[in-house]
Formats: C-alpha cells, structure tokens, sequence
C-alpha cells in the first residue's frame, strides 16, 4: 500500500501513520516478540495483502481475531 499512494495527501497521512506506529513501538513497555508469534504471520500478512483494512488479523500472543480497521483504531 506503501508504493503506490496516489495522492500527496495520502501519502503524507501514511507518513503520518508510520511516524506515529514507529513511536508507539519504541515507547512500550511489552516484550520482544518470540518465535512462537510468527506463527500467524503469513495468515495475517495474506489478509492485509488480500483485504486491506478490511482483512480481519489475529493477534499473536491470544490468537484473538479483530478486524484489521478496528486494530490500527487501538493505537
């Protein structure tokens, strides 16, 4: 979705996005992934590819399914 964003509005509000996730991930508090969560790496990947922010993904510590929207909403 990176390489093609159409518009310079939209391409500024990805780097807007990725500014504000890169942040979130270098300020928590919770552990390194292990090997164990890339288990539904390929699953989630496929959905995002697939569906966009209309897939539905699947956390990898408590295999709970969310809808991809609703997740980037809980940052």
């Amino acid at each position: 979705m990176c390489d093609t964003p159409l518009t310079v509005e939209r391409a500024a509000g990805l780097a807007c996005y990725l500014q504000a996730l890169c942040k979130y991930l270098l300020e928590r508090n919770e552990p390194n992934p292990a090997e164990d969560d890339y288990l539904v790496y390929n699953y989630n990947r496929f959905q995002a590819c697939r569906f966009g922010l209309d897939g539905t993904i699947v956390h990898p510590k408590s295999y709970e399914q969310m809808p991809l929207r609703k997740d980037t909403l809980n940052f």
